[in-house]
């Protein structure tokens, strides 16, 4: 008997999940079909009535985890005026705490070496989502008169991603927390001195 579309498309979001958590956790090589699905609690056989292969898996989980952790990260902003929502936004981002999660956090820094060498498909995905995350960005960008809010969002996701990467790459706790907080503070030297300090 067929599954109702019910059914299926919470096996779906059930196999999205797990792949999100494992490839945060494992990277795009180091979880395979098999783990995933095992994570989702289904069978390795299942896989291929939901996803044509693994780069259709990686492309949504990228656009799905991009969109879900854009909402987390802007969630509550839109009271604040657009310098505080900004500062807000690079604290949360570039932190400790980010840092620690990679299997709950942004899927860039924890994926961003694999996908550059991933085909179109996956790279595309990818694309589809980083625009979304920069228009979204780019509406909390105080105007400074240096850079326009689409730079500012573009150089803003390159330091905070890369940012985040270098601190999780280094294993002494303290220098990690110090690349954070450069990073924190290299994002916000561009707003004036009473936007930057609140």
């Amino acid at each position: 008997m067929p599954k109702s579309p019910e059914r299926k498309a919470e096996t779906r979001r059930r196999i999205l999940e797990a792949a999100c958590r494992l490839l945060g956790r494992e990277g795009l090589e180091g979880a395979g079909i098999a783990e995933i699905m095992a994570d989702a609690g289904l069978t390795h056989g299942g896989f291929y009535a939901h996803f044509r292969d693994k780069d259709a898996l990686v492309a949504e989980v990228i656009e799905t985890a991009m969109a879900d952790v854009r909402e987390r990260w802007l969630a509550g902003l839109e009271a604040h005026s657009p310098a505080d929502a900004y500062r807000r936004l690079v604290g949360r981002y570039i932190s400790p705490t980010h840092r620690d999660m990679p299997a709950r956090g942004c899927p860039m820094p924890a994926l961003g070496s694999e996908t550059a060498r991933h085909d179109d498909e996956v790279r595309e995905a990818f694309e589809r989502a980083l625009i979304g995350t920069l228009g979204a960005l780019e509406v909390l960008i105080p105007a400074t008169g240096r850079l326009s809010p689409r730079e500012r969002a573009m150089a803003t996701i390159a330091l905070a991603v890369g940012g985040l990467m270098i601190s999780r790459m280094v294993s002494d706790e303290e220098f990690s927390d110090a690349i954070l907080l450069a990073c924190r503070r290299a994002a916000v030297a561009g707003l004036s001195p009473s936007q930057a300090s609140r």
